[in-house]
């Protein structure tokens, strides 16, 4: 597919440029876009009816991966200054990096943080990615004290790491937010178990996923690695979930990742540590996943791509229209949508 097709027009004042509880809102106090599948139909709803869309026995998955300080400044060399956001770990237990400006850096240069955060640039695997060996193992733990959240440009200023940590989140790694969980607040979670919605847990430590496709079809791509875990108690739960024939929901393109990444034929999941670069687009069949609930994506992202994958091509287009035409906000501190 031509990743022109699933270009849109967003005008600049429905980016979310701050996290709502600045205005006093809750984070569920968000809207909610519902597209249906079968009769191809659109509601516009608000999240806080989320717990309406699911029935006892069904199963919601969400990602707690929690956000770290990723974004650092430093020096190569001790003498030139470098800005670059850690992206993840890989199989070797190095580091991936992206890094804005580096058209003058080369393999074996040596990266220091304030002297506390030293290593080597290794390899250089995509324009701007590269692979950095760290001397020190409590790469995250430093980085929070060292660094910043990943900022978007368009964003009114730096928030604070907090504002894109999920209530939820339990396990430290992820570069930037796993925003679809943002939603989700404790009250929220209460609700949906009250109603006999079971709740399980993957762990993908975003990273690379969010790079901007460059190729002209999304078929060209490549897709990097992301750490992913899914513990034997969870897996048991998604998969009692599918056997009751009920609805298992991903909350985010991260818990769809995971869970299709380690799926048998036949919808089972099983307990698993390590890695996944499984890149999802139009024509994937879904062999876990039965319903979908995601923040508006950008043109030119994987993400869109899963999306249109899951939603449709044209369903996702009039959504996404339909949610311009009605004020909803876009992106990480922004509303949802649901796909069912």
């Amino acid at each position: 597919m031509n990743v022109k097709n699933l270009d849109y027009e967003l005008p600049k004042e429905l980016l979310a440029r701050e996290p709502r509880e600045l205005s006093g809102k809750k984070r569920s106090d968000s809207k909610l876009l519902v597209m249906n599948r079968k009769d191809n139909s659109i509601i516009c709803d608000s999240f806080n009816n989320i717990v309406h869309y699911f029935n006892s026995g069904d199963t919601i998955v969400l990602n707690n991966s929690q956000t770290f300080n990723s974004y650092l400044k430093g020096v190569v060399n001790d003498n030139k200054k470098i800005e670059f956001q850690l992206c993840g770990r890989n199989k070797n237990n190095q580091w991936q990096a992206y890094i804005p400006l580096d058209f003058s850096l080369k393999k074996g240069d040596k990266i220091s943080v304030q002297n506390k955060l030293t290593g080597l640039l290794i390899d250089k695997i995509a324009p701007h990615v590269w692979i950095i060996n760290f001397d020190q193992k409590q790469v995250v733990q430093l980085a929070n004290e060292l660094g910043q959240a990943v900022n978007s440009h368009y964003m009114k200023q730096q928030w604070d790491i907090d504002y894109y940590k999920n209530e939820f989140a339990s396990i430290n790694g992820s570069s930037e937010m796993p925003a679809a969980g943002r939603h989700f607040t404790t009250d929220i979670i209460n609700q949906l178990k009250a109603n006999g919605v079971n709740i399980a847990f993957i762990t993908l430590h975003t990273g690379l996923s969010s790079i901007i496709v460059e190729e002209e079809c999304f078929e060209d791509h490549k897709m990097h690695s992301e750490e992913i875990s899914l513990s034997r108690e969870n897996a048991s739960i998604i998969n009692n979930t599918k056997e009751s024939g009920h609805k298992v929901i991903a909350v985010g393109t991260t818990v769809v990742r995971t869970l299709e990444s380690i799926a048998t034929e036949n919808g089972q999941v099983k307990e698993y540590s390590g890695f996944t670069d499984l890149y999802i687009y139009p024509g994937y069949k879904f062999k876990v996943v039965d319903a979908f609930l995601t923040n508006f994506h950008g043109p030119r992202s994987t993400r869109i791509a899963m999306a249109a994958a899951f939603t449709g091509e044209t369903l996702l287009k009039r959504g996404y229209n339909k949610a311009i035409d009605n004020s909803f906000k876009f992106y990480e501190f922004g509303d949802v949508t649901l796909t069912i």
